[in-house]
């Protein structure tokens, strides 16, 4: 419903300073705040392990942190890389009128948002490696392009 004239500005002003002052009420949990100074990268997986509301942040913490390390040489293996993409059991009321009908990416959760990525290259002193399983499910036509994957980076094992 639009409204017209002054009444409309005030209306339009009165929600926006709500919005502002709902916002500035509103803290989003911080892993920093209850882990301030970790020691090792274990501190944050066990963190992680202890406190479920911050493990997505614990995870993308330690992969973050393994990275960019240069003391050990780190190997990181997804299998079932496949399975980041098809639509999630899960349902949104923010996916109703896409073409997902409701239902939530799996790429757009927390974990498989994580692992799917292909940035292998990011590790300074390590490797990623992706395996996909067709084992129970139909294959399906899977284009590695598509998913900035080039064609000399892929291997087929059977």
């Amino acid at each position: 419903v639009e409204r017209k004239g002054l009444e409309g500005l005030d209306f339009t002003r009165h929600t926006v300073e709500a919005v502002a002052k709902f916002r500035g009420q509103v803290k989003i949990p911080s892993m920093t705040q209850k882990l301030p100074d970790p020691v090792t990268v274990w501190d944050i997986v066990e963190f992680g392990m202890q406190n479920e509301s911050y493990a997505a942040q614990a995870a993308n913490e330690m992969m973050h942190q393994l990275q960019r390390q240069t003391a050990f040489p780190c190997l990181v293996v997804v299998d079932e890389w496949n399975e980041c993409f098809p639509v999630s059991e899960y349902v949104s009321i923010r996916y109703d009128d896409t073409r997902f009908f409701g239902y939530i990416p799996s790429y757009h959760l927390s974990m498989p948002r994580l692992f799917h990525k292909w940035d292998g290259h990011a590790y300074r002193r390590g490797l990623k490696i992706h395996a996909t399983s067709w084992k129970r499910f139909n294959r399906r036509d899977y284009r590695p392009e598509f998913l900035g994957v080039r064609p000399e980076e892929c291997r087929t094992v059977r």
